[in-house]
């Protein structure tokens, strides 16, 4: 059974919405030149994988090898992992970034 996935990138924190008979997940992206042990992910990615309702997967694809062929961007060595039921919990964040407000 085929599944129906929307692109959600534009509208939310989110970048695809999975459907397969009565199952719905959200699917976060994210890729590095790492080898994919950690990742950026925002506030947003953060507080809609925890708050659901519907259970979100990390997609993490890592050891991308960009090179410029002809004017255009080309891949490479491009290998990926998946963190099924993403809930991201405190221990695992590590801040690399403030937003200083201005008192």
């Amino acid at each position: 059974m085929g599944c129906v996935v929307t692109d959600t990138q534009l509208t939310r924190s989110y970048d695809y919405v999975v459907t397969r008979s009565s199952e719905t997940r959200r699917v976060e992206v994210k890729g590095t030149q790492g080898l994919g042990d950690s990742v950026i992910v925002t506030a947003g990615e953060v507080t809609a994988a925890r708050r659901g309702p519907d259970p979100t997967d990390l997609f993490i694809v890592y050891c991308i090898e960009p090179r410029r062929e002809n004017g255009r961007i080309i891949v490479s060595g491009i290998h990926n992992r998946i963190r099924p039921t993403w809930t991201p919990e405190d221990k695992n964040l590590v801040p690399t970034k403030f937003r200083y407000v201005m008192p």
